[in-house]
């Protein structure tokens, strides 16, 4: 045999496996004559169709394998602190809108009670208050992405909702040096192929399974029962930080989750 064997090849990644396996090739790809016309010089309808879904398909492949790897960094990270939601109890507050008049007020609650939380964030907002976006990231909670102005992604084109989702990510980045990678369409209007344009966005879809409500009122003691008696484990509890929402509520919530044994974490750590 010879004294120094060739070593045998190292395995794909995952994307790339996929991407291959969906025979997309690079010969394909770089053809001159495939073009998205139809008409009469263009490529067949059904093979531009099909490598157009077959790009489509790698692009999600390579965003999922990404935000699963960063995904799993973070749980790991929270697990040497002693953070594991795979076997505690955990509950996990966010908040929606922001960042509003009251959110500085309810960065001063959190600190007291020592919560980190989810805020999925507005961009026009965070565009007209970038420094309580920084002052919100450098207190260790989670930034994330709730559209442009806040409407039914549903209803626009794909073109529209990748606008809403990239502005969104810009100003935040901008604000406070870090990149969302999840996403909670305002209403949790949401479809598939809103979900496809979000994850080819660097975006996880995230909703809720615990509603308090409190933006329908401003007495603090509904959306505080509302959260003590629908908390199960592994709820997402979304609350408002803006100025029609009662920050009011929040002291007793922590208090009343944490009474009942829940540990309060940032969405990305709750148990999948």
């Amino acid at each position: 045999p010879p004294a120094n064997p060739t070593p045998p090849p190292r395995p794909l990644p995952l994307s790339l496996r996929r991407q291959r396996q969906m025979c997309i090739s690079d010969t394909q790809l770089a053809q001159p004559t495939t073009t998205l016309d139809a008409g009469p010089r263009g490529a067949p309808v059904a093979e531009t169709v099909a490598l157009r879904d077959a790009v489509l398909a790698a692009t999600e492949a390579v965003w999922s394998d990404r935000l699963a790897l960063q995904l799993a960094q973070r749980r790991d990270q929270a697990r040497a602190t002693g953070v594991d939601c795979a076997v505690e109890q955990c509950v996990a507050l966010t908040f929606d809108d922001g960042p509003g008049p009251d959110t500085e007020r309810l960065l001063q609650v959190l600190a007291e009670k020592h919560v980190s939380a989810t805020f999925f964030l507005v961009g026009s907002n965070v565009e007209k208050r970038p420094d309580v976006v920084r002052d919100t990231a450098a207190a260790g909670h989670l930034l994330a992405n709730h559209t442009w102005d806040h409407p039914r992604l549903t209803t626009l084109d794909d073109d529209a909702v990748r606008d809403e989702l990239a502005r969104t990510q810009a100003a935040i980045e901008s604000a406070a040096g870090v990149t969302p990678t999840l996403l909670r369409p305002p209403y949790g209007d949401v479809d598939d192929r809103v979900r496809s344009v979000a994850l080819r966005s660097g975006l996880q879809v995230v909703l809720w399974n615990l509603d308090t409500l409190d933006w329908k009122t401003r007495d603090a003691a509904e959306p505080r029962r509302r959260a003590a008696v629908g908390a199960r484990a592994g709820s997402a509890v979304p609350n408002h930080d803006s100025p029609a929402s009662p920050v009011d509520a929040v002291p007793g919530i922590v208090d009343d989750l944490r009474a009942q044994g829940y540990r309060l974490v940032t969405v990305d750590l709750l148990a999948p």
